[in-house]
């Protein structure tokens, strides 16, 4: 399922390493077959694709979530339409999930 079912990249398992190996190893590893995919998936479903991986980086980092001015005081994208087209973009994605607290401010994780 991590791979997607992709014939090419079924052919790039091998026999007798495990789940964990094979991702490790395509994914993870310096020179590993999809160890650039992320951006390339970034650029090719977004425009603007620098302002939503400097959003995703940001959210990586924290454990809690981010509200939206600690997003925006940490991330490249400034506040505005700007931002809520970026953030409405990667919920919609599903890169991104938000929700409200009991504080009352939206999260987003």
């Amino acid at each position: 399922m991590a791979i997607g079912g992709v014939p090419y990249y079924l052919e790039k398992l091998r026999k007798g390493e495990s789940v964990a190996q094979a991702l490790d190893r395509l994914c993870f590893t310096k020179d590993g077959l999809l160890a650039n995919e992320f951006n390339l998936v970034f650029a090719s479903l977004f425009t603007n694709h620098d302002l939503h991986i400097s959003i995703i980086k940001k959210l990586a980092a924290t454990r809690k979530g981010c509200t939206r001015n600690h997003l925006i005081s940490k991330s490249k994208v400034t506040s505005g339409g700007t931002f809520t087209k970026t953030i409405e973009e990667l919920i919609e994605s599903g890169f991104v999930t938000q929700y409200i607290p009991f504080n009352g401010y939206y999260i987003w994780h």
